[in-house]
């Protein structure tokens, strides 16, 4: 059993590091804005409530390159948890999405929810919404 689990272990890392040889990272472009309604929020408590789908697709992101990073803010009493994606070759190279709750899970919830529901894992185009390029006379 344990030579079957160092086999699987060995397979993982491989992957992790053939996928870091392959990627390059992108230059950070900012934060994805996203606000939750008073009935997203009800709705996701109860989507989060499979706390163990939540986690699997989050860490799914981490192995696909994303980095996933927990703070916890004293002054306003609230965990955030954040992803964001390093590799250049993906749609949303370069952005951040979080999530913020009153405990890691919950945080971890919101985030989730943002992802896979509000944006459907395209935060490219939530970032741009709403925005316009700068033209020369913006520059005066």
């Amino acid at each position: 059993m344990a030579q079957v689990e160092r086999t699987k272990e060995n397979k993982a890392t491989k992957k992790r590091d053939d996928r870091k040889e392959a990627t390059t990272k992108a230059a950070w472009r900012g934060f994805v804005d996203v606000s939750l309604t008073q009935a997203q929020k009800e709705e996701a408590k109860h989507m989060g409530s499979d706390y163990g789908r939540v986690w699997t697709d989050l860490i799914g992101l981490v192995d696909e390159g994303y980095k996933l990073s927990f703070t916890y803010h004293a002054e306003q009493t609230c965990y955030t948890v954040s992803l964001t994606c390093n590799d250049a070759g993906d749609r949303n190279a370069g952005l951040t999405l979080s999530g913020r709750g009153g405990s890691v899970q919950a945080a971890c919830v919101s985030l989730w929810y943002r992802d896979r529901v509000v944006l459907e894992h395209d935060w490219a185009a939530a970032a741009t919404q709403g925005k316009r390029a700068l033209g020369e006379t913006d520059l005066d």
